[in-house]
């Protein structure tokens, strides 16, 4: 049997803090008993009560010191620390955002090879204008075997600075990972739509919902997620804002918060939505 690992990474923002929690919450719902699951922060990013009820849903939890500073993408530099750790004990490492709702057990297998599984390429005009002659690939889920993984970090970074000047930062740390790849020969393949499925094209049987990105709908989600009170948010712009917001996407959130664990701490305490 494959020894697997899957990783996350929060830091200090309420927003992405809630959006572990729920995801954690949905592993647990759907036992992925076959992951051996692990949270990356900052130092002294998270209180004591995250961390305690992270554990509680069987996480390891790793903090590393962050570098650098000012790009709220950039923790996830930390799969490098984590990958140098300990990541060779794996013989799959899968990464996902926090912000996704799981909804079934994650089956996901990777043949050997020399590329590693993203999620669905951004086509290049979406990067704010940025000057590029190629497409870059989203990175809210990356899985393959540690041996990939540590060929394309090592020149994740350098990367990174290198288009520091020209690259917004929404999209730095993607593209630069892409670039990253490219230098290393490691190919790119987006993961199918069953496994995980956007809100730029909804695949209903997926076991992965990324509510993540640059939409409205993705900054209205995330808007409410940071909340604490998720579903009263969600109504309230369904309704009372009457924005055309997807019946599918909130009738997801609300099986997902419904059923998360009744100890979670959303906000570091406050009751569950």
């Amino acid at each position: 049997m494959k020894h697997r690992c899957l990783v996350s990474v929060t830091n200090s923002d309420v927003t992405n803090r809630n959006a572990l929690l729920l995801f954690a919450s949905g592993l647990q719902r759907y036992g992925c008993k076959q992951w051996s699951l692990h949270l990356l922060y900052p130092d002294d990013e998270l209180s004591g009560q995250v961390l305690n009820w992270l554990r509680e849903m069987d996480f390891d939890t790793h903090s590393y010191p962050l570098s650098l500073l000012g790009d709220p993408y950039a923790v996830k530099f930390l799969l490098d620390d984590f990958v140098s750790d300990i990541g060779a004990s794996f013989d799959e490492v899968l990464y996902l955002d926090p912000d996704h709702l799981v909804r079934a057990p994650i089956n996901i297998d990777a043949a050997a090879g020399e590329y590693l599984f993203v999620s669905s390429q951004i086509p290049r005009e979406r990067a704010s204008g940025a000057s590029m002659n190629f497409d870059h690939s989203n990175t809210s889920l990356i899985f393959g075997n540690p041996m990939m993984w540590r060929r394309v970090l090592k020149t994740w970074r350098q990367e990174y600075d290198r288009i520091n000047a020209y690259i917004p930062v929404r999209f730095r740390e993607e593209v630069a990972f892409t670039l990253a790849a490219a230098r290393s020969n490691v190919s790119l393949i987006p993961v199918d739509e069953s496994v995980q499925s956007h809100l730029s094209g909804i695949d209903h049987s997926c076991q992965l919902f990324h509510y993540g990105g640059d939409s409205w709908q993705a900054r209205l989600i995330k808007r409410c997620v940071g909340t604490g009170c998720i579903l009263r948010c969600l109504k309230r712009e369904m309704f009372e804002r009457q924005h055309p917001f997807s019946q599918w996407v909130y009738n997801e959130m609300e099986i997902a918060v419904s059923s998360a664990a009744p100890s979670i701490p959303w906000n570091d305490g406050q009751t569950l939505p």
